[in-house]
């Protein structure tokens, strides 16, 4: 295995140990009667958004533009492979 190689699994891990902190983190707050809701949500979106990244490292610039293009196709319709430059 490669230096990057290694780098990038340090870095997937490391997503995926933030990930399951917040989402724990979330679990915990449930229960709490003074907790509202909405930082119960917040730290559960953060760990679904760590988790994508955590998935996505490796290849995060086609995420990036498959991100755009979704946003881009939701104000004009535009074709998903066109957007991507013919990637299917």
């Amino acid at each position: 295995m490669t230096n990057a190689q290694d780098e990038l699994r340090m870095e997937t891990r490391r997503w995926l140990k933030y990930a399951r902190e917040d989402l724990r983190a979330a679990e915990a707050m449930l229960g709490l009667e003074e907790m509202l809701p909405r930082h119960v949500c917040w730290l559960a979106q953060q760990a679904a958004e760590k988790s994508l990244k955590e998935m996505s490292s490796a290849t995060w610039f086609l995420l990036d533009s498959a991100v755009f293009c979704i946003i881009l196709s939701i104000r004009t319709p535009v074709p998903i492979n066109h957007c991507m430059g013919g990637m299917k």
